[in-house]
């Protein structure tokens, strides 16, 4: 097992399971978020007509747009891809049940990722792991969208 946590870089250190749980929490706020976007806006009959309840899904680049949000750039939409991939497979075996699945969700990373100039033949891909300013990015483009909704139903609609 010591030779299998090794080849991967685990090293049971503080750094990489304090890394995972921040991937974990911070992919859950991301979906609790967008999903009170949601419900605000049915609650506020802004949704759009296909939206009639918020889908009970990990989802977060569908949810984004069930939510109405602002387009995001490339890596912002790939972090919030890899959000949900990350709580669909919180606590669970590391496989698919399906392998359509598992197809499907690396196939939308890939059309995200950076590609790298060839090295000897090699396509290379790049990522970047979620760090606190992304994540606060996008939650805040989010949030400040759900206070908005909130005020505009407290305050009724601004009138120029």
């Amino acid at each position: 097992m010591a030779d299998a946590a090794k080849s991967i870089g685990y090293n049971s250190s503080t750094t990489t399971a304090a890394f995972e749980a921040f991937r974990r929490e911070s992919s859950l706020a991301l979906e609790l978020i967008i999903k009170a976007v949601i419900a605000r806006r049915i609650e506020q009959g802004m949704a759009m007509d296909h939206v009639t309840k918020v889908r009970a899904t990990h989802d977060l680049p569908k949810l984004w747009k069930d939510a109405q949000l602002p387009e995001l750039e490339q890596l912002d939409k790939l972090h919030l891809l890899q959000s949900g991939i990350a709580l669909h497979w919180a606590g669970r075996y590391a496989a698919p049940l399906k392998d359509e699945i598992y197809e499907r969700d690396m196939n939308a990373v890939e059309e995200l990722l950076e590609i790298v100039p060839e090295m000897k033949g090699i396509k290379l891909r790049r990522t970047q792991p979620m760090v606190w300013d992304r994540f606060d990015k996008i939650y805040t483009i989010a949030s400040d969208s759900f206070w908005r909704l909130r005020e505009q139903w407290e305050n009724g609609p601004v009138v120029a």
